[in-house]
């Protein structure tokens, strides 16, 4: 009971990242974090603590996924003991691994899909209502806001972050938020009924995240929509539908204000002339220029701690620091603008195979348990598409250091987990 009562809670902070500013300033990023230890550790004492309670009525099963996290995990810890400064290297584990604990509480922890769904809904509806009320009544909902160009700002009074604190953060979010509403409304009972759920649970949704300006969201949601449509039964209608509800809604805007589809338009076209673009794309060559200096560093990585936002705010140098960054970048010095090149980075390519192998072992897996349950054939897939979409946003973004990526991304990684035995007892039946 106090567990779950503690996941809420630690939702709750991880959602309201911005208006905590107003207390913690940039220190509410940790909240989440500490969250997770909190969660954890009530955990323990519930399940294996003072009282004797064990995990379950019978020995949990160690399964492919439990053995490639066990892998990462330690080879994470080990490359932080071995680190050359203890104190960025224990920040890097925390990078990490801060929110792995929550694959432990969503392997143990039985929760049903209505639990799961109910969370998802309550965490939607609240990004969804402050997002509107940011909006169209310029609410500020705390210390960070962003600028935007003149174009935009006839439709969006700046971009959209609702309770989030970054516009980035919040389009990838809410895009994967989205992505499992939709595959709750795909996989229920009833076409005609499915069909205007989706279309209204859309038509609130969409906006937002084109007013978060986030190529990367955008893109996030589209690949999640084509993964589940791909798995929807009636699929042509479905798909008939939303193609249609997707036009129109293009035309709408357009003849509104043809100018300001313009400028999206250009805003997710890759352009080099874009400083953005260009230093993204000069960062990645930078870090290959580090790796191919130093063999070693392919293999095993220059360690942990050189990296990501949280470095900035504890006064490290950045890897990008320590090797003589060109003044190109501009003042965001911290990130490498691709999670699996920090991986590389930091951890190299063995560290990148261990952690993608846990990453495709969760798809495989997610992708055979949704063949064999009906009642979560919606989780299952959401968690494919999500999973997918995820992966392909972090290429251009380190996202899963965002708080409420990395708890999605360790509790559902769990909770497949922890339904693994149905996916062997299907394959021995």
């Amino acid at each position: 009971m106090l567990t779950r009562i503690s996941l809420l809670v630690t939702i709750f902070l991880i959602l309201n990242r911005n208006p905590l500013t107003y207390l913690f300033h940039d220190y509410s990023v940790f909240l989440g974090g500490i969250g997770s230890l909190i969660t954890f550790a009530i955990f323990l004492f519930e399940h294996v603590g003072l009282r004797g309670k064990r995990l379950s009525a019978k020995k949990p099963k160690i399964n492919s996924l439990d053995v490639m996290l066990i892998l990462f995990v330690g080879y994470v810890l080990l490359r932080g003991v071995l680190g050359a400064d203890s104190l960025r290297s224990v920040v890097g584990v925390a990078l990490y691994l801060g929110f792995a604990p929550f694959y432990l509480i969503g392997k143990a922890i039985k929760l049903g899909e209505k639990e799961i769904f109910k969370a998802i809904l309550f965490s939607f509806g609240y990004l969804t209502f402050f997002g509107y009320m940011q909006w169209l009544f310029a609410l500020p909902l705390g210390e960070m806001q962003m600028d935007i160009d003149s174009v935009f700002s006839q439709v969006f009074p700046f971009r959209i972050t609702s309770t989030l604190g970054s516009s980035l953060h919040f389009g990838v979010i809410y895009a994967s938020i989205l992505t499992f509403m939709n595959a709750k409304v795909l996989f229920g009972q009833g076409l005609s009924s499915r069909v205007l759920l989706l279309f209204l649970v859309n038509l609130f949704a969409v906006p937002l995240i084109i007013g978060s300006y986030s190529r990367g969201a955008m893109l996030l949601y589209l690949i999640a929509s084509g993964v589940l449509f791909l798995h929807v039964p009636q699929k042509k209608k479905i798909t008939l539908y939303a193609s249609a509800f997707l036009g129109a809604a293009a035309i709408v805007v357009y003849l509104a204000n043809p100018g300001y589809v313009n400028a999206l338009l250009q805003r997710y076209s890759l352009n080099f002339e874009n400083l953005s673009d260009f230093r993204r794309f000069r960062r990645y060559g930078l870090i290959l220029s580090i790796l191919s200096d130093k063999p070693l560093w392919v293999i095993f990585g220059a360690g942990l701690g050189y990296t990501g936002n949280i470095i900035r705010i504890l006064g490290f140098e950045s890897i990008f620091e320590i090797s003589g960054l060109p003044e190109i970048y501009g003042t965001d010095i911290f990130t490498t603008e691709s999670y699996p090149l920090k991986v590389l980075l930091e951890l190299g390519a063995l560290g990148v195979a261990l952690f993608y192998g846990f990453y495709l072992i969760v798809v495989k897996a997610s992708t055979i348990l949704s063949k064999i349950s009906s009642s979560k054939r919606w989780f299952y897939i959401g968690t494919l598409a999500s999973f997918i979409a995820i992966f392909i946003n972090s290429i251009t973004l380190q996202n899963l250091e965002i708080p409420a990526v990395a708890y999605l991304f360790w509790f559902v990684g769990g909770k497949i987990s922890g339904e693994m035995p149905a996916l062997i007892r299907n394959r021995n039946g």
